[in-house]
């Protein structure tokens, strides 16, 4: 196989969040693009469980098997403000009032045969800003999400 020439950075990434109330992806309508003071997304979790087992006599290798699928996690790390329209008021918002809501994610930004993760969940911690005063950096503050599932969707027809 050759070198790939079709790598990507994270600049066009993009990060959306609705609070429709549908359980199926392809429904949810409106969504809020908070790419504009979203840091980064860190997904995790979601893997099937395993099990294995022995059985008697003079079998050695174990009886292995795959089952139902963990919950999804994400760490979301957004730009802190105290702007009302910018994702750290709109996500310790649905964390203060356990919104179940969806999380879209486009590494490669809203274009046509993008590759789109998303998922339903909760935000489940509210914002708590860290400060030094030795340090010049943009302040961060970090959302843990927790929902059912982190999956590839499709891809983007916008």
């Amino acid at each position: 196989m050759p070198q790939t020439n079709e790598q990507m950075t994270s600049k066009h990434a993009t990060l959306e969040i609705s609070a429709d109330a549908t359980w199926a992806y392809p429904d949810v309508a409106n969504w809020t693009d908070i790419s504009g003071s979203a840091n980064s997304v860190e997904p995790g979790g979601g893997a099937s469980m395993t099990g294995s087992a022995h059985s008697m006599g003079p079998y050695h290798l174990p009886l292995i098997g795959i089952g139902k699928r963990e919950p999804a996690e994400a760490t979301i790390k957004v730009v802190y403000t105290e702007n009302a329209a910018e994702a750290t008021a709109l996500l310790d918002a649905y964390a203060e009032n356990q919104t179940l809501v969806w999380l879209r994610h486009r590494p490669r930004g809203p274009v046509a045969g993008a590759w789109e993760w998303a998922g339903r969940g909760y935000i489940t911690e509210r914002a708590k800003p860290a400060t030094d005063s030795e340090s010049a950096d943009i302040l961060l503050v970090e959302f843990p999400w927790f929902g059912r599932e982190w999956d590839l969707h499709g891809q983007a027809t916008t």
